[in-house]
């Protein structure tokens, strides 16, 4: 991906988030050069998995690697904690990754009384 392309993107995003809240989401459309369409297409053949997925898995990985590099990035997850969490995504691959975890209360603790 060329730079001016990932500029736009990100300008695109940042827009987008700030206009809208976190109970939404957003559509982002591409038109790739035709070599570049040639090998999604391919890809979406060989691996037999719609080409948003390809693309999902990737950002989805990317993202939680990223929000571990820094501790600062800790509230950030925090945000979305008490979102329910989608299997693939970065929240998903974070806690895999044992980086968060899912804490039971007292109450929620099944014991045979």
């Amino acid at each position: 991906m060329k730079k001016p392309l990932a500029r736009k993107i990100t300008l695109s995003l940042n827009d987008s988030l700030s206009e809208t809240s976190t109970d939404g989401f957003e559509t982002i459309t591409l038109r790739p050069k035709a070599d570049v369409a040639a090998m999604i297409s391919a890809l979406n053949k060989l691996l037999h998995t719609p080409v948003s997925n390809i693309f999902v898995d990737a950002i989805s990985e990317k993202l939680s690697t990223l929000l571990l590099e820094s501790k600062a990035n800790q509230s950030i997850v925090e945000k979305f904690l008490d979102v329910p969490i989608q299997p693939g995504s970065a929240m998903a691959l974070l806690m895999r990754k044992g980086a968060i975890h899912d804490e039971l209360d007292e109450k929620d603790h099944l014991v045979d009384e």
